[in-house]
């Protein structure tokens, strides 16, 4: 018997239940399929301007002991938002700091849903900040504040 969606526990969003079928299809084909448990689930909210968080928060972080840097910057420091007149909201982006893998991303600001992706993408990769910091982003786009926002911690900045 298999449960799938709103029925099971945890976030109740329609990219959760799309995952949970994806998952029980590989099951079912008799596939090797990850566990629910071991997912990253994204959240965004459909607000102005949007908001949109993956992974650990500096607080959870923080309470799991672990040791971090915060990288944050505002919205209205990103060259597209200032072009778009969209620069409310924030950019915060939380590392291990001995790894410099990233464990959790809150955007606030334009296309915040569209852009936390870079995150979970990274975050499932078990990829490090350092890819973002040495990528070749487009100018003047929102993505390259991000790479931008991780520049502002010491390790990362030009100087």
């Amino acid at each position: 018997m298999f449960a799938v969606g709103d029925c099971t526990p945890g976030p109740q969003f329609t990219h959760v239940s799309w995952d949970d079928h994806r998952v029980l299809f590989e099951i079912l084909a008799g596939r090797p399929a990850r566990r629910r448990s071991d997912r990253l689930v994204p959240t965004t909210i459909f607000t102005d301007p949007q908001v949109a968080a993956v992974g650990l928060s500096e607080a959870a972080a923080r309470a799991r002991g672990l040791e971090i840097e915060v990288a944050t910057m505002p919205f209205g420091s990103i060259a597209r938002a200032i072009e778009t007149d969209e620069t409310a909201g924030v950019v915060k982006i939380v590392i291990d700091a001995k790894s410099e893998r990233v464990l959790g991303a809150v955007i606030v600001g334009a296309d915040a849903g569209e852009l936390i992706h870079v995150f979970l993408a990274l975050m499932l990769a078990g990829g490090s900040a350092r890819a973002l910091v040495d990528g070749e982003f487009a100018h003047p786009t929102f993505a390259e504040g991000l790479q931008t926002t991780l520049m502002k911690l010491p390790r990362f900045a030009l100087s």
